[in-house]
């Protein structure tokens, strides 16, 4: 069997994410999260690893991995350590360094989360940083970083980073985002260096930002008025943007009717899709973000007069992208200008080099479903409307000690059917957390006062999960841990309704006791109404009066709770797997073994 290994991105799900194995009848892909919760030490560690392994039936040979791959097969981040290296590797592995005694991962966490702990290297305090002062810390015993526009002191990293320092000392004094993203793309740094920020970079130093549209009123619309309607609305005509290769390309044009201006915005990308639009809307400010591919496309303007609250978007996909923006004028009329641009206006930017947006959200709701674990969902402002992606995250941030403090959470839907509370989470205007409260978790002990109407800041999602495979996958087997079944949550309630509906879901759950079992009702109930999902409890500190299956994660497990399933080279299977960082790894190598042996 020869196989082709390649890694790709993904800072998505950092704290709850999906590892995803796809059997094809001639292709294995395998997605691979791994996150750690704030556990009893304060952990908020997390990472994202995406693989896809191309398996070529015909071809029998070596594992073949291609140059531009992520972890190196050598690499320390790899998760099978003992994976051969293959003919097609010209790469040169980067080599694991020896740590010493006392310098792990968890030695690290531990020390950096201890009360009272700080390592940022001024004394605590959190400063706004320009370049020139980040040129002068390059020193190992005084050592800055920026990574995506965040400044880290790295000193006392040095001895914990498993290439080394000299590898670390590449990013010591400069922006180290490139250098990050090649190698530690799946890490959750704000987790990893929390007690080490500085700082965020200045805005007009950090690098790759690009140039900010002048703030030249946009007048005369550059489109005709339509001779076509769409659903008895008129729709803008549609024009050719030059065939390329490379990132994206975007513009966007408009014209208006007597009660209403049109914003029309054509894409050069891969896909576009109406989830992958934020829409804000405050006073007389319009901003439109979209997600095409790696890259993120503002439109952002000053108004030249009110609009009416509703905002209708309608995304076409074709040979041209586009997204149509309705907006309805509170006074009928003939605009002379569109309106004033603002920072960002026709921007592309990488999704990488942008800086999240924060909304202001309201709680509307906290439902409490176990000892330690809630439900909360929040209302985002007025004239926000944002739908999140399966298999994306977004950051919840409050202020800490004076310190804003921000973590990566899966939105998840508040039903595994349809009910009222699901049609609102599809309106785009609330989004649903199911979040576990640790006793000295930073963010989590302060988020488990929220009461209703208490604020919460929310950010933009992130991610990369392809939702095609949900498509193109007959069955699903769901390996989760604790809340880890928060993204598993999305994949059930979108494949056992609608058009995705598959010939087989089995979800084994672990936990620790009984009580840990998250929304078990919930699911049991499910399992009742839908021949295709089965669900399986396994406990690894069960009492006595459990009658079902005890243990972790073992090759020998996952053998015979799929023996059932039928041959992976007759179905395309999708296994999709996240919990705690062991649980994941021990998963990973198991499916590794399993499917990957040869």
């Amino acid at each position: 069997m020869q196989s082709a290994l390649t890694f790709f991105k993904a800072s998505l799900l950092k704290l709850t994410a999906i590892h995803c194995v796809s059997i094809l009848p001639s292709s294995i892909s395998i997605y691979s999260t791994d996150f750690s919760l704030d556990t009893a030490q304060g952990i908020g560690y997390g990472m994202w690893i995406d693989f896809h392994i191309f398996v070529n039936m015909n071809n029998p040979g070596g594992l073949q991995v291609p140059q531009a791959q992520f972890p190196a097969l050598n690499s320390q981040q790899r998760l099978s350590p003992n994976v051969p290296a293959g003919k097609g590797d010209s790469t040169k592995s980067r080599r694991k360094i020896g740590l010493t005694p006392g310098h792990s991962l968890m030695d690290w966490v531990r020390m950096a989360n201890q009360k009272g702990r700080v390592l940022n290297g001024i004394s605590g305090n959190i400063v706004e940083i320009s370049k020139e002062e980040l040129a002068k810390h390059n020193l190992v015993e005084d050592a800055w970083t920026c990574i995506r526009g965040k400044v880290y002191n790295i000193s006392p990293y040095m001895d914990f980073h498993p290439g080394g320092a000299e590898e670390l000392m590449r990013a010591a004094g400069k922006d180290g985002t490139n250098l990050f993203n090649e190698f530690h793309q799946w890490v959750n740094i704000d987790s990893l260096l929390d007690k080490c920020f500085i700082g965020k970079l200045k805005m007009d130093s950090v690098p790759g930002s690009r140039v900010r549209a002048s703030k030249k009123p946009v007048t005369a619309p550059l489109l005709k008025p339509p001779e076509t309607q769409i659903d008895g609305k008129i729709s803008a005509v549609s024009v050719q943007v030059p065939t390329h290769e490379g990132p994206p390309k975007a513009r966007y044009d408009w014209y208006q009717k007597d009660d209403a201006v049109y914003i029309t915005v054509y894409a050069k990308c891969k896909n576009i899709a109406r989830e992958h639009v934020i829409i804000d809307h405050y006073d007389q400010t319009f901003r439109a973000i979209l997600y095409l591919d790696d890259h993120i496309y503002t439109v952002c303007l000053d108004l030249s007069a009110e609009i009416q609250r509703d905002i209708q978007v309608r995304v076409r996909s074709g040979p041209v992208n586009r997204a149509d923006f309705i907006l309805k004028k509170t006074k009928p009329g003939h605009w002379t200008k569109l309106g004033v641009p603002k920072d960002h206006n026709d921007e592309l930017q990488h999704v990488n080099e942008r800086e999240l947006i924060f909304r202001k959200c309201k709680v509307h709701e906290i439902m409490q479903i176990n000892h330690n674990t809630k439900v909360i969902t929040c209302e985002l402002p007025e004239g926000t409307v944002m739908h999140v992606p399966t298999g994306y995250h977004v950051y919840l941030q409050m202020e800490v000690d004076g310190a804003l403090i921000n973590r990566p959470y899966t939105v998840i839907t508040p039903s595994l059917q349809n009910s009222e509370h699901t049609k609102q989470a599809h309106s785009g205007r609330f989004l649903n957390f199911m979040i576990k409260i640790y006793s000295d978790g930073r963010l989590t002990r302060h988020i488990e006062n929220l009461k209703t109407v208490s604020n919460i800041q929310i950010s933009d999602f992130e991610g990369n999960f392809d939702e095609s495979r949900l498509k193109k996958c007959t069955d699903m087997v769901l390996l989760a841990a604790g809340t880890g079944l928060t993204p598993m949550i999305r994949l059930i309630s979108q494949t056992t309704a609608g058009n995705l509906q598959k010939s087989c879901i089995k979800l084994l759950f672990f936990n620790k006791t009984e009580s840990d079992i998250l929304w078990r009702s919930k699911m049991e109930q499910l399992e009742q109404q839908q021949k295709s999902f089965k669900l399986i409890n396994i406990l690894s500190d069960a009492d006595n009066a459990w009658p079902w299956l005890r243990g972790r994660v073992t090759e020998n497990l996952l053998r015979q709770q799929l023996a059932d399933l039928k041959p992976a080279e007759f179905i395309n299977r999708l296994i999709c797997v996240c919990g705690p960082t062991p649980f994941t790894q021990a998963a990973f190598r198991c499916a590794y073994n399993m499917f990957c042996s040869q």
